[in-house]
């Protein structure tokens, strides 16, 4: 098992969805890598922001929250 840095982040799915999503990065790819979505789809960018800042206040969007032991 190997721990990988991770991260909250705000994911476009498409030209009209978002939602916020826990990454990872993954060395071999040197590029942050899609693990886990943990909310609802969004139908703009802003909406998804003022959802993640909300989270953010009640102290959800610290990623230790959120391991990625692969």
């Amino acid at each position: 098992m190997t721990d990988y840095t991770t991260r909250l982040s705000i994911i476009k799915r498409n030209d009209w969805s978002y939602y916020i999503g826990l990454q990872f990065y993954s060395p071999a790819h040197d590029t942050w890598m899609n693990l886990k979505r943990i909310s609802k789809y969004y139908g703009t960018y802003e909406e998804a922001g003022q959802a993640y800042r909300e989270l953010e206040k009640l102290g959800y969007m610290d990623s230790t929250l959120y391991r990625a032991a692969i």
